[in-house]
């Protein structure tokens, strides 16, 4: 059977040959063609699916894209270069026409000279050659005008890009002027009329617009003010006490300038207000702080709440500030505006000060109680034969921590040293007090260090004072010598009238009379001869008869003082069968024992005097030698403490602790244990120290904080083992690293220095309106006055520099 080539190539979609050959042979070379081709596209694809072409397709046309818009790029550069080429050519067009309207050196010199460089940089003889070429430009472009008029022109009209003329000082540069440095409206006034006068113009902004921004800031209003009466050094005197009565939208205020200038530093999404307080002067004030703050413990950013004149105890505080105090339990939140738009943000409240102002806010009963601690429940014997010592206290020993409750239910009951009836003034809870740091290691300090060191150098100028470790100690050794020494010389007394009496009675025997005027019922009656102006009688129970003590021979004091008050019975001379010559015998024996006791005395109480002087010339005035060297050491490195403060204040401690003058101190002292042990002490309580500061604890920082707490109380127990624990040390060990473990800091944020520094800044403020005779004013412009520090604060102008005093007639 034969096919046709036709409908073989049909079939196979083949090239038709025609061709009169058998089919087979044309059927397999039809064959090896078919397998041919499909063995040069296999090899042409290298064996890649449809889809795997279509990619490189696509890549194929991607880069084709690519180098199309590169070199739509190059061309783009090109015309560029094209462009500069031809500003260049413009440039040097305009060179030539220069060149041809100029003379030729002129030009070449211009071309050579440098750019000027700024004119801050330059030096001052530099400086002063500009300013003159200036001026005398001035002159040819203003038509032979001075350059003073036209500077005084452009200081009158030019203005920055903001519209603050560019001599002249804005509003709230003028007011943190005035707040710095205490200047009152009658000296702006002054100084106003003077630039004007000698300038032409005033750098200060104009009245009016200081009293449109002081009136905006004005939180006076707030305020109620209340005369009362009070005694000062045994005066009645009249004093203003001053109370907030709208905290809440003081704090608002606070919050929205901070938002305003970009410094509020929400905690969570929460405001941190801090409640502190303390006593200054002769007013105690309360103050709050903000952590939210970026300078948190500046005096500047405290909210002045309250003030009164007196001590801030629990009575007076409840009386003068709990008006105010009871307020704040009611603020949980806090609106503020940013802008236009008003938010609100959760309170977290804390407290902060002395331990006398927190244990008045809790209706503590103070340090000096059986349970001393704010903190816990703790009983701790601060004084006394009883009192715990260092050496003994166990300090791991754990105690119920005072909680809002307990506080409550302990002044109902009046237990655990709170106050019977009372009230705490806030309800913080005692977790939200932040130790206050130079307070605690001040205290810790003056106790364990400076105590120590002025004990030591009394007994190096004093061996009297033998093992008095501490300077209350030696006090007491004082003053047991002092009360020695008046027995003493009472004894002395009660002897030498004896004395005087024996006299007289052998100087009355020798000028014996018989039968005198007012003789008694002994034989040898001298009362003559007696130089007493008493007439004493006794009367013998044997025989009945009166007698003159003065004849019976008494001459001693004492013994007629116990025969008048004694029920021994009581028998004469003549009773007992004495001859005279045995009166006279025993009188002469009597007052030899009583001239050998009075000399033996006074030999006595010449040794307790001399001792007593020594002691007294060490512990009282300067000191001596030792003492006075370790006050010259203390003074030349600046940690002496002053007259005003009395024992050194928190910067000077931190100076002392540092490992440099800790050496300069200890070359006080011999080298001993005494000298090792303190050099450990103050070493230890110095990284305390450092420690407060620190604005966050990260986890590694903690245990090196238990750990420095730890080898702290450890060398304090070989370097004073006798010492009482004082509650701050026991507060310093336990509460201290509880507080950091919780908040991450101790006084990085806000703290106790701030409201000691607010008293200094009170101090001035006072002052600047002293002269102000109505109380209320007065105080108005004082609280308006720390509004106006407390917004330049908050918007970040500077009012930590020095103030400068003015005198008081400059002042209005």
């Amino acid at each position: 059977m034969r096919l046709t080539l036709s409908s073989f190539a049909e079939s196979y979609n083949l090239r038709v040959i025609i061709t009169t050959a058998p089919f087979w042979p044309i059927l397999f070379i039809g064959s090896m063609m078919v397998v041919g081709k499909r063995l040069r596209s296999s090899r042409e694809n290298a064996g890649q699916s449809a889809l795997s072409r279509e990619n490189i397709k696509l890549k194929e046309e991607i880069k084709e894209k690519t180098s199309i818009i590169e070199t739509r790029k190059l061309k783009d550069e090109l015309l560029g270069k094209d462009l500069e080429i031809e500003r260049i050519c413009v440039k040097l067009e305009k060179e030539r026409i220069l060149l041809v309207n100029m003379d030729m050196d002129q030009f070449f010199r211009m071309r050579k000279t440098p750019p000027r460089k700024p004119f801050s940089t330059l030096s001052h003889q530099t400086q002063m050659l500009r300013s003159i070429e200036i001026m005398e430009m001035s002159r040819n472009v203003t038509g032979g005008e001075d350059f003073y008029t036209v500077w005084k022109f452009m200081g009158q009209n030019f203005e920055h890009e903001n519209g603050v003329r560019w001599c002249k000082m804005s509003d709230v540069d003028t007011l943190l002027l005035m707040s710095k440095f205490n200047f009152g409206d009658g000296l702006v006034k002054a100084m106003n009329h003077y630039y004007n006068a000698k300038v032409g113009f005033s750098i200060l902004a104009s009245r009016r617009a200081i009293a449109k921004l002081m009136k905006l800031l004005d939180i006076s209003d707030l305020y109620e003010f209340e005369v009362v009466t009070c005694v000062i050094n045994k005066k009645e005197v009249q004093r203003v006490v001053i109370r907030c009565r709208s905290v809440e939208h003081l704090l608002s205020i606070r919050a929205t300038n901070l938002a305003n200038a970009g410094r509020l530093q929400l905690k969570n999404g929460k405001i941190i207000p801090v409640l502190s307080g303390d006593r200054g002067d002769e007013e105690a004030k309360a103050v709050i702080g903000l952590e939210c703050s970026p300078t948190p413990n500046s005096p500047y950013s405290l909210s002045f709440i309250c003030s009164f004149c007196g001590e801030d105890n629990y009575a007076n505080m409840l009386k003068f500030m709990g008006r105010t105090l009871s307020t704040l339990d009611n603020i949980k939140f806090i609106d503020y505006k940013y802008g236009d738009v008003v938010l609100r943000a959760e309170v977290d409240w804390k407290k902060t000060g002395d331990f006398k102002f927190l244990s008045s806010l809790s209706a503590h009963t103070g340090q000096s109680s059986t349970n001393p601690c704010i903190g816990c429940i703790i009983p701790l014997c601060t004084h006394g034969d009883h009192r715990d010592t260092i050496g003994l206290f166990n300090f791991e020993l754990k105690f119920d921590d005072r909680t809002e409750a307990n506080i409550l239910e302990h002044c109902q009951q009046g237990t655990h040293s709170m106050k019977e009836g009372a009230t705490p003034l806030v309800q913080i809870p005692p977790k939200k007090t932040v130790p206050p740091t130079v307070h605690i290691v001040a205290g810790v300090h003056e106790k364990y260090v400076d105590d120590q060191m002025k004990a030591k150098t009394n007994k190096m100028d004093c061996a009297l004072f033998g093992n008095a470790r501490t300077v209350p100690h030696q006090k007491s050794m004082l003053k047991k010598k002092k009360e020695e020494e008046l027995v003493l010389k009472s004894a002395i007394n009660f002897l030498e009238a004896d004395i005087a009496m024996g006299k007289n009675m052998m100087s009355a025997f020798s000028n014996y009379t018989v039968n005198p005027e007012d003789s008694c019922d002994s034989q040898y009656c001298i009362i003559d001869g007696c130089s007493s102006n008493t007439l004493d009688w006794v009367k013998c129970d044997l025989c009945q008869r009166n007698y003159h003590i003065f004849c019976m021979c008494i001459m001693s004091a004492k013994i007629v003082h116990k025969m008048k008050n004694s029920s021994s019975p009581f028998y004469c001379w003549s009773c007992r069968e004495f001859s005279h010559e045995e009166m006279i015998y025993n009188v002469e024996f009597e007052l030899k024992q009583y001239i050998d006791e009075a000399e033996t005395l006074k030999t006595k109480l010449s040794s307790v005097t001399r001792d007593k002087k020594s002691m007294e010339a060490v512990l009282s005035g300067e000191g001596g030698p030792s003492r006075k060297k370790l006050d010259s050491v203390l003074k030349k490195i600046g940690c002496l403490g002053s007259a005003w403060f009395g024992n050194p204040v928190g910067n000077q401690i931190r100076k002392l602790l540092r490992p440099k003058y800790i050496e300069i101190v200890l070359e006080v002292f011999p080298d001993d244990e005494f000298k090792s042990n303190l050099r450990k002490v103050m070493i230890l309580l110095g990284e305390i120290m450092t420690a407060s500061g620190k604005q966050t604890f990260n986890d590694f920082e903690k245990l090196e904080f238990k750990d420095t707490i730890s080898r702290f109380v450890n060398a304090l127990r070989e370097f004073c083992p006798e010492e009482n624990v004082i509650p701050k040390l026991h507060y310093l060990v336990k509460h201290v690293p509880e507080y950091i473990d919780i908040y991450d800091t101790w006084g990085g944020a806000c703290s106790e220095q701030s409201t000691e520094h607010f008293h200094v800044v009170y101090r001035k403020v006072k002052k600047a309106f002293s002269s102000i005779k109505d109380l209320i004013f007065q105080a108005k412009l004082m609280v308006r006055r720390f509004g106006f520090l407390n917004y330049l604060n908050d918007i970040g102008e500077n009012c930590n520099d020095p103030m400068i005093e003015i005198p008081d007639e400059y002042r209005s």
